[in-house]
């Protein structure tokens, strides 16, 4: 079978873990700053086998290794590596941080444990980490640097025997995001990962007998994700798992395999629903509603549980919900406004009940200042038809009850801001679709930021 290429990709925005290589412990990073790698050409990678299970943020990773050693009885000191993130505002010297969940290790079936890790930590210029600086460790209160850390382990290999190495670990996917303060909404960008099989290339003829590479996706396609892009191109999809299988994999023309996937939506549903910013009821002072039907008060507007709502009677009439912001020492500034369409306790109940098709937008101020501001932005959403005012009513998915980014989410505000002085800001129903067996319209959730 012919060899595939993997293309290189050096890009620090990729969360890099990476195959283990034997190295010289005594001349290595701890003196000197940098690994020094062993060539051992007697032991040989007679298969390696690489699980990637994506699970949102974090991804589950297993490797098996299959070591037959020609040579004499040999005990190695093998580095197994590991990039990580140094997220804004982490603190490197906070023991309740755990950036690598789990991290273990088994010798032929038996656990044990590393000797010890080396680390080191980078400071990149731009996103694409094309000029990362390495920094001293005690340097642990970086912002948006990145830390490589390798689990070193003493093996033994013993002579004409085969050795099987097992690794598993947990850790998160790179990914920039950006939140700005004139503004509450995230800048969310793409997933990656990339695991490195270069340092594999220390073993043998640096090739292995045998490869076997398995990517489960299928979290990420539940959670209403994609999978962008998948290099090198060789992998088979069935049911979102990838697979790719082969002989004579030469570690050095195959450096590494890496993987980009979108889960924005989830991402920032989660975002949402922890309740930053104003997201929170506490921040709305009073609730009134035009009518509200029993248990269904306006209130389950704000309490973060898609399976409650606020249901009235589709009587024809326009129906409204109107809210006052808390004017306390700390003043909300409204800058967004959405609501999540329909009652999301589960499909029965989302197809019974009837869904809003239009909503309209005012505002109430008992204060000359605020009262500008609020008008403004009101009459500026009433001059502008086109601002997502019309929400679609999809088809039931399940995963509408945690993806407030989804397609039962409609923002009726999305630029500007309201002050919180004395404003009441009121949401007219304006029409309303009927649903399968009620009258009764809902609207399962209110977010505001």
């Amino acid at each position: 079978m012919k060899s595939i290429i993997f293309s290189v990709v050096l890009l620090f925005s990729f969360c890099i873990f990476g195959n283990a290589e034997p190295i010289d412990i005594v001349s290595s990073l701890k003196s000197t700053g940098n690994l020094v790698a062993l060539e051992k050409t007697d032991i040989e990678i007679k298969k390696e086998s690489l699980f990637i299970k994506i699970n949102g943020i974090s991804a589950d990773i297993e490797v098996n290794y299959t070591y037959f050693n020609k040579g004499k009885d040999e005990i190695i000191d093998l580095a197994f590596p590991i990039d990580y993130e140094v997220h804004d505002f982490d603190d490197r010297r906070d023991p309740l941080l755990i950036d690598i969940p789990r991290f273990s290790i088994s010798v032929n079936g038996e656990n044990t444990y590393p000797e010890h890790t080396i680390e080191k930590i980078y400071s990149c210029d731009d996103a694409d980490g094309k000029s990362c600086r390495i920094k001293f460790e005690n340097e642990y209160g970086l912002q948006g640097a990145f830390v490589k850390r390798w689990y070193v382990t003493k093996i033994q290999f013993s002579k004409n025997r085969e050795t099987k190495v097992s690794v598993k670990y947990s850790v998160n996917a790179f990914a920039h995001h950006h939140i700005y303060s004139n503004s509450p909404i995230p800048r969310l960008e793409n997933r990656k990962l990339r695991y490195d099989f270069s340092p594999a290339q220390y073993f043998g003829m640096g090739k292995a007998d045998e490869i076997e590479i398995v990517i489960d996706a299928q979290k990420v396609d539940s959670i209403g994700g994609k999978i962008v892009k998948i290099s090198p191109l060789v992998f088979k999809e069935k049911d979102k798992i990838y697979r790719y299988s082969g002989k004579n994999f030469d570690f050095r023309k195959n450096p590494s395999v890496s993987v980009e996937y979108d889960i924005k939506n989830s991402e920032m549903s989660d975002y949402f629903f922890q309740g930053h910013r104003w997201n929170n009821r506490s921040y709305v002072a009073d609730v009134e509603a035009s009518s509200s039907l029993p248990n269904h008060g306006a209130w389950n507007l704000f309490d973060k549980n898609p399976a409650t709502a606020w249901c009235f009677k589709r009587s024809g009439k326009e129906e409204f919900v109107e809210f006052t912001l808390d004017d306390g020492y700390y003043k909300p500034v409204v800058f967004y406004i959405s609501v999540m369409n329909g009652y999301l306790k589960n499909k029965v109940v989302y197809d019974a009940n009837g869904k809003v098709a239009e909503f309209d937008i005012t505002t109430v101020c008992d204060k000359p200042c605020a009262c500008d501001t609020c008008k403004e932005m009101a009459d500026k959403l009433k001059k502008d038809p086109s601002k997502n005012l019309k929400p679609k009513i999809p088809v039931w998915n399940e995963r509408f009850k945690t993806d407030v980014f989804g397609e039962t989410n409609t923002p009726i505000m999305e630029e500007g801001y309201i002050n919180a002085d004395g404003c009441k800001i009121k949401i007219i129903i304006k029409s309303t679709v009927k649903g399968e067996k009620s009258d009764d319209v809902c609207i399962s959730e209110m977010f505001l930021m």
